[in-house]
């Protein structure tokens, strides 16, 4: 498949490029090719924030995208499933939106998008909120909304006529009042995240006024927002709903002021990061 000779690039203003990954291969794209650009179809139009190509994108030709189309709409953040054309230059088919999830648009909205090794989707949103005070809508130990959270989806699922459904073994399924889509929960703003060798999933979470965070993550797991932030306690009137996490990391802002990103190094080149998380 020529997709694999090729980088796919977000800009948050709403293009979506490809770029030749390894100069002078054959019918790889020479410059950057524009493969969507939301802004231009998208009214209103916020930001793009995450995208994620299927698993199986070589025969379903399936994109996943994340963006803010309005600040402070209930329905303001999507989560949207595309197609996109063949070859080596691909064009998003604008028309094949399917609106898989919405949730309040506006602050932090998380918006990573990452596939797992059981093939399904993992989505990261933010406590919807401006930086103070913090967390005001309350929502980072509240399960149930899909704020502050990590959701899991199945976005093949066995029937057909559903673009995606709930896996039956995510932890808060068959809680009372919870959403089910909820897999982990309790981050501020869950930027990006990866995926381990070993497939723990790593997230990356920026702080408030005095940590910046990183959390191996597992089902049902707490990272404390807005009750704590690292070892530091924000809001002890906070009751959590299950045992706050500890961070596999904690920077205090006299050394990090906001942490972005977070990748495995699996490469031949730089030996001594290889399985190493670098961020």
């Amino acid at each position: 498949d020529t997709l694999r000779r090729v980088w796919w690039l977000a800009q948050q203003g709403g293009k979506l490029l490809v770029l030749d990954a390894n100069p002078g291969t054959a019918n790889a794209p020479e410059t950057p090719h524009v493969a969507l650009d939301l802004s231009a179809h998208q009214r209103p139009f916020n930001q793009l924030l995450g995208f994620a190509l299927d698993p199986g994108h070589a025969t379903n030709r399936w994109l996943f995208v994340a963006y803010v189309h309005a600040d402070g709409k209930p329905d303001g953040s999507r989560l949207s499933r595309f197609t996109f054309s063949e070859g080596p230059r691909p064009v998003v088919d604008i028309a094949s939106e399917v609106i898989l999830l919405t949730w309040l648009g506006g602050g932090h909205n998380g918006c990573a998008l990452r596939f797992g090794p059981d093939h399904k989707l993992y989505v990261s949103t933010g406590d919807g909120s401006s930086p103070e005070p913090p967390d005001a809508l309350r929502t980072g130990q509240r399960l149930d909304d899909l704020l502050s959270s990590i959701l899991r989806l199945d976005v093949h699922p066995a029937d057909p006529s559903k673009a995606w459904a709930v896996p039956k073994d995510n932890p808060f399924v068959n809680r009372p009042g919870a959403r089910p889509e909820v897999w982990a929960y309790g981050f501020r703003n869950p930027w990006r995240m990866a995926f381990a060798p070993d497939g723990s999933l790593w997230v990356s979470d920026v702080g408030w006024e005095l940590w910046e965070t990183v959390h191996r993550v597992t089902a049902g797991y707490n990272g404390g927002w807005a009750r704590e932030e690292g070892p530091h306690v924000v809001d002890a009137s906070m009751a959590p709903p299950t045992p706050v996490g500890r961070p596999v990391a904690a920077h205090p802002h006299t050394e990090a002021a906001s942490i972005t990103g977070g990748v495995f190094h699996q490469g031949t080149e730089l030996a001594e990061f290889r399985g190493h998380h670098v961020y």
